[in-house]
């Protein structure tokens, strides 16, 4: 709508499987899609697993996320344009075999590089992992078509290709400068608009491949930057040191990954010792302690949720209850079984018998009683109550040990009181 901070409501611990469908030919559902979401919507710890096409889908909308997850869907894992400038931190992506990019974002409408508003997302705090050697091997982020924007703080790890490409940028200029100087101030409030004619890329981005040559893993086309003279492309490059706590680089897709899988970030590796990356001017952000979607190697918010948690680094559960059989007896055991059980049930309805009679009788007798003496009570003098008190004997039941058909049960004791009280008036 016309209202960039709309609240269209809250999206928190949602998880969104196996969805998406094709509709027509270039015409697909995404996993979630969110087209012209207003900033004051809440979208939070959110997870699209296995769709069909994108997981998550910005059309437009100025809409902002924390802690959103996406693992192994068909297309790209975030897909962002149509003039969105949301915000995003904490945002998780697994491509797997299958998946196409990690990010793709463009501006583009209607032929026009540069049309307003433009696409202006603020991502900070992600891990991107691709699919390796079994992937697609396609390019992890790919920005273009006049996108504006800003990204820092990101692990991008495993790229078989280029990690990261921008072309076409219209008049939206490419910066690895510090943030501020990027752009005026107001374009770092919260929510800021206008024509936000800037890409900054955070040169502590860390990257993790076995490329030595940077132009193989970042590309732009030149007249994308600032400089008459493209400058080369700073990033943090590392490859073979422990990135995560447990990464098994020879399948990095749901059908083979290894046990124990961990995304976390490792203590001693890069992604903690790392220089931080310059966050935007907005409280939105959240300081953190670590490069990536994880701020710390103990912040753990995939923790007993997401699909990656059940499956490889939760507890083994125990295994559902099963129905076993009766023991086999022998036909001489099981008469004998049969035959106690009888005798049992004849005990029981006998019992029950004899104490339903003789409960009527007493109360019969108690009832005659009670009148005349009430009667004969009443003639000498005015008494207003006569309690009675009575004690019917109860027969104690034992059970076979041997019985399967009634649980066991402790002997009652062999008698029990009941008051009856009779009031005159």
């Amino acid at each position: 709508g016309n209202d960039p901070d709309d609240h269209s409501g809250v999206l928190r611990f949602v998880r969104i499987w196996y969805g998406g469908a094709l509709a027509s030919l270039d015409n697909e559902i995404n996993g979630l899609t969110m087209a012209g979401v207003g900033a004051g919507t809440l979208v939070e710890f959110v997870e699209v697993g296995f769709s069909l096409d994108d997981g998550v889908e910005l059309f437009g909308g100025t809409v902002s996320m924390k802690h959103i997850s996406v693992l192994f869907v068909g297309d790209d894992a975030f897909d962002a344009d149509h003039g969105y400038q949301g915000r995003g931190q904490f945002l998780f992506a697994m491509v797997g075999k299958t998946g196409d990019t990690a990010l793709e974002a463009d501006s583009k409408t209607a032929g026009d590089l540069d049309a307003q508003p433009r696409s202006h997302p603020q991502f900070f705090s992600f891990t991107f992992i691709s699919g390796g050697e079994a992937g697609r091997g396609g390019v992890l982020m790919l920005l273009r078509e006049g996108l504006g924007g800003a990204f820092g703080g990101g692990a991008l790890i495993e790229c078989t290709g280029r990690c990261i490409s921008v072309s076409d940028c219209g008049a939206a200029k490419l910066s690895q400068r510090s943030l501020q100087a990027s752009a005026p101030r107001a374009s770092y409030e919260p929510l800021a608009r206008g024509t936000d004619g800037y890409l900054y890329l955070a040169p502590e981005i860390v990257i993790s491949n076995n490329v030595t040559d940077p132009a193989a893993s970042l590309s732009a086309d030149a007249d994308c930057f600032e400089e008459p003279v493209p400058p080369p492309f700073q990033y943090i490059r590392t490859y073979g040191e422990p990135l995560l706590r447990s990464l098994n680089r020879s399948c990095l897709d749901y059908t083979c990954l290894s046990a124990g899988f961990d995304p976390l970030p490792s203590p001693e590796g890069p992604l903690c010792t790392s220089p931080r990356t310059q966050l935007p001017l907005d409280p939105f952000f959240e300081p953190t302690a670590c490069v990536g979607a994880f701020s710390s190697p103990s912040d753990d918010w995939l923790s007993g949720w997401s699909w990656l948690y059940i499956t490889y680094t939760s507890p083994a559960t125990p295994p559902p209850p099963v129905l076993l059989p009766p023991p086999s007896l022998s036909p001489a055991t099981d008469a004998a079984s049969i035959s106690d059980t009888w005798r049992l049930v004849v005990a029981v309805s006998l019992s029950i018998a004899v104490t339903l009679v003789l409960a009527f009788s007493v109360c019969l007798a108690l009832r005659f009683l009670s009148r005349r003496a009430v009667r004969k009570a009443s003639r000498h003098s005015p008494i207003k109550q006569v309690q009675l008190v009575a004690t019917i004997p109860v027969r104690a039941i034992g059970v076979p040990a041997n019985s399967q058909l009634l649980p066991h049960w402790p002997a009652r004791e062999p008698s029990a009181r009941t008051a009856w009280s009779v009031v005159s008036s």
